[in-house]
C-alpha cells in the first residue's frame, strides 16, 4: 500500500524512449506516475484524475502542450495544479510563452540532472498549497471531558466507531484567522467506514 503522502505525477510525453526514462526516474524518486502519449489523453487524465503535478511536453500529437496548459488553467478544478513544461524546446520565446500561460516551471530535456529535476518538482509541489488544509488527529486519552464527549457524539469506548469498531480520528479544518487566532471546524471520522460523527 502506498504511503498517504506519496505524490502522483502525470507525465505527458509522446516519445516512448523519453517516457520510459522519465517514468523510471520518477518512480525511483517514490512518485506514483501516470502517463499519456498525446495531448488529448494528457488533458483528460489531468482533468479526471487530478494528479499532484503535470510534466508536460510541448510537441504532442492531437493537442499541443500549450493548449493542454491553457485548458488546465481554464478549469476551476485544476487551475492551481502545478504544471512543469518538460521539452527539448528551450528558446526564450517558448519559455516566455509557457510562463505567460501559467507554467509553474520550465525544464529542458537533457539539461537538468536527476537531482535538479527532483529539486524543481519538489519545489513546485511545496509551493502548491491546498486552499483548505485538514488536520487529522488521533484521540488517545480519556481525560477531562473526553468521556462526556464520547457520549455526546455517540462514539464507542475509547473513541471507536460504533459501526465497525475502528479507532476514529478528529479532523480539523481551518475556518478563519482573526486577530492572530485560528478557528476550526471539527468532526470525528472513521478511517475504515468513513462514517462521520
Amino acid at each position: 500500500m502506498d504511503a498517504p503522502d506519496k505524490k502522483t505525477l502525470l507525465l505527458v510525453e509522446d516519445e516512448i524512449a523519453f517516457r520510459t526514462i522519465y517514468q523510471d526516474m520518477l518512480e525511483s524518486g517514490n512518485f506514483n506516475v501516470l502517463t499519456a502519449e498525446d495531448g488529448e489523453a494528457g488533458l483528460q487524465i489531468a482533468l479526471s484524475q487530478k494528479p499532484d503535478l503535470v510534466l508536460l511536453d510541448l510537441n504532442l500529437p492531437k493537442l499541443h502542450g500549450f493548449e493542454v496548459l491553457k485548458s488546465i488553467r481554464a478549469d476551476n478544478s485544476t487551475n492551481s495544479m502545478p504544471v512543469i513544461i518538460l521539452t527539448v524546446q528551450g528558446s526564450d520565446k517558448e519559455i516566455k510563452k509557457g510562463t505567460e500561460l501559467g507554467a509553474t516551471d520550465y525544464l529542458i530535456k537533457g539539461m537538468c540532472t536527476t537531482m535538479e529535476t527532483f529539486k524543481r518538482i519538489n519545489a513546485a509541489l511545496a509551493a502548491a498549497k491546498p486552499k483548505i488544509n485538514k488536520y487529522k488527529i488521533q484521540v488517545k486519552e480519556r481525560l477531562l471531558d473526553a468521556i462526556a464527549l464520547e457520549q455526546e457524539v455517540s462514539l464507542g469506548l475509547y473513541y471507536n466507531c460504533p459501526s465497525c469498531r475502528m479507532e476514529v480520528y478528529l479532523e480539523m479544518t481551518p475556518d478563519a484567522v482573526k486577530e492572530g487566532k485560528h478557528f476550526f471546524s471539527a468532526r470525528f471520522i472513521c478511517p475504515h467506514c468513513q462514517k462521520q460523527f
